[in-house]
């Protein structure tokens, strides 16, 4: 080893020696931030952030221990992993109790953030099929995600339901992301089956998701006599296109008879939606 390369080493391993308190404030800091927005922000983007950060900071504070270990500073070692472990469990635990789909959408936050100038996982479907002039659409509802009582809830927009108007028997929502939904469905009788969807491009009758839509958003349901609701919150994802680049989505509701396997459209609804970028 090279002398210039030995005292860069020396100013190392003395600095993290000397200073090794000030990596493990940063941290306590750090994840009393994390506590305070996923308690308190009711901004996805804050705890986004907030989340990444932390978790930015994790492997510094772990080559910190393990240098600490390489040159036997035992009691600094000791503090330093309790600071770690207490931090890590405090934000595990709220990362736990907010869900998985929350946990899922800050790690894709932080994925998109950072790849983003590297691969750019745009598609232009939304551009080159512009909504055709006078077409008529819907907008999915809104569905949010709050703090409530220190825990989170999500709250979906109102649907108007009404067996009088055929148009309201399909209700979409906005899910977590662009380009991902959950519908909601309701008709009046039917024999035993399954419920599924078809969506296409409007303009040029563009099958969308085609490989896996019908999959994604089949339902079973038995025989009904009424005006019921068959379909409730079902998640499905529109692959093509780009976040906020929108385009118009014929969305089919098919119903396939469990005893004679024919396959009947029940209804169609226009909406305007975007894709998923992945």
């Amino acid at each position: 080893m090279s002398k210039k390369a030995h005292n860069r080493r020396h100013w190392l391993t003395e600095g993290i020696a000397k200073f090794w308190w000030v990596m493990s404030i940063l941290f306590v800091v750090l994840s009393i931030a994390v506590v305070l927005a996923l308690r308190c922000s009711n901004s996805h983007w804050v705890q986004a952030v907030v989340v990444a950060g932390w978790l930015l900071f994790v492997p510094l504070l772990l080559v910190q221990l393990i240098i600490l270990a390489v040159i036997r500073c035992w009691g600094k070692l000791v503090a330093s992993s309790a600071v770690g472990v207490a931090s890590v469990g405090i934000v595990g635990f709220l990362l736990a109790r907010i869900g998985i789909r929350l946990t899922w959408r800050f790690v894709t936050m932080l994925l998109a953030a950072v790849l983003w100038p590297v691969i750019d996982p745009s598609d232009g479907f939304g551009k080159e099929h512009p909504i055709p002039e006078g077409t008529e659409y819907c907008i999915p509802l809104e569905c949010n995600f709050d703090v409530v009582d220190g825990k989170w809830v999500t709250e979906y927009e109102e649907a108007m339901v009404d067996s009088n108007i055929r148009a309201s028997y399909l209700q979409i929502w906005n899910d977590f992301e662009g380009g991902r939904y959950l519908y909601d469905f309701s008709f009046s009788a039917l024999p035993a089956g399954t419920l599924f969807l078809k969506c296409y491009e409007v303009g040029d009758n563009i099958p969308l998701s085609e490989n896996v839509m019908r999959r994604n958003t089949s339902v079973y349901c038995s025989a009904t006599k009424f005006f019921t609701k068959l379909v409730e919150k079902c998640e499905f994802v529109i692959y093509e296109g780009d976040w906020e680049d929108y385009y118009a989505v014929r969305v089919e509701v098919w119903h396939r008879d469990s005893a004679t396997r024919q396959e009947v459209k029940l209804m169609e609804k226009v909406y305007r939606m975007d894709g998923w970028m992945r």
